[in-house]
């Protein structure tokens, strides 16, 4: 090999060793192509879109129909739908986005199985809409979800809902941690008569009107043989009271659960 030769060789590895290491740093300076930015960005399309289709459903009197509840799931479904199989750098993010992917699956399954003046159905969606509700919410309130002005009247609807479905959710938590709270005392009254008693405060900060418990009675084999409920019209925070509960069924344990309340606004 010439002097010539070895020279042109010499020089043409050296090129192709600082195009690799070029390319090599150019790539991990770009780093992943992580989809944080644009998952937030299609859920947001896809908030306005089905805005838009809600809107001419309404116009044309169709918005209640199980075709305008589908239709309008479904361009969720596609704007987000990019998202399952990407890569993302927040790792909670990545969670709610595939969660809220599945609950649009979830909502439009709904939709597509029953009829929409059907009670279970309208049941369903109410609790499936809130839970939408509280996840979009969250988008805004964690990773700065936005829409355009034209749609901002119906983002702010959403949000009104989620802040009622989280405040009744947190009402429900406060009811069921009181009724947690409550140890029932068995008092023989004679006569094949028995009081059940309970002295339980309200520490939850929130206020009762009514507030209606049951007691399911167990007999020593585990087997529930009476049921009977203890009842307070008022219930204030801060406030003790004392439940009652009359049977004829001494029971080897009673089982309290929460049968209806009333929270007052406040």
């Amino acid at each position: 090999m010439t002097a010539t030769h070895k020279f042109a060789l010499s020089a043409a590895v050296l090129l192709l060793s600082a195009c690799l290491a070029g390319c090599a740093q150019q790539e991990q300076e770009e780093g992943p192509d992580y989809a944080d930015d644009e998952a937030v960005a299609a859920i947001a399309d896809g908030l306005e879109e089905r805005s838009d289709i809600a809107d001419a459903h309404r116009a044309e009197g169709t918005d209640q129909t199980t075709k305008a509840l589908v239709e309008t799931t479904q361009v969720e479904i596609d704007a987000v739908a990019p998202m399952r199989n990407r890569q993302f750098e927040d790792s909670r993010l990545q969670e709610a986005v595939l969660a809220y992917a599945n609950l649009l699956d979830d909502m439009k399954t709904a939709a597509e199985s029953s009829p929409i003046d059907d009670i279970d159905f309208i049941q369903e969606w109410t609790a499936l809409y809130g839970e939408r509700s509280v996840a979009i919410k969250e988008f805004v309130d964690d990773w700065g979800l936005t829409v355009d002005e034209a749609h901002q009247t119906h983002l702010d609807e959403i949000l009104r809902n989620a802040t009622a479905v989280e405040a009744k959710a947190d009402v429900e938590e406060a009811a069921q941690a009181l009724v947690a709270s409550m140890a029932f005392e068995m008092v023989d009254n004679g006569y094949g008569f028995y009081t059940y008693t309970a002295v339980a405060e309200n520490t939850t900060g929130i206020d009762f009107g009514s507030f209606s418990i049951r007691l399911d009675l167990y007999d020593a084999d585990g087997v529930k043989v009476e049921e009977t409920h203890a009842f307070t019209s008022s219930w204030p925070s801060g406030e003790k009271v004392k439940f009652e509960a009359f049977s004829q069924t001494a029971a080897a344990e009673a089982r309290v659960t929460v049968d209806t309340y009333q929270a007052q606004s406040s």
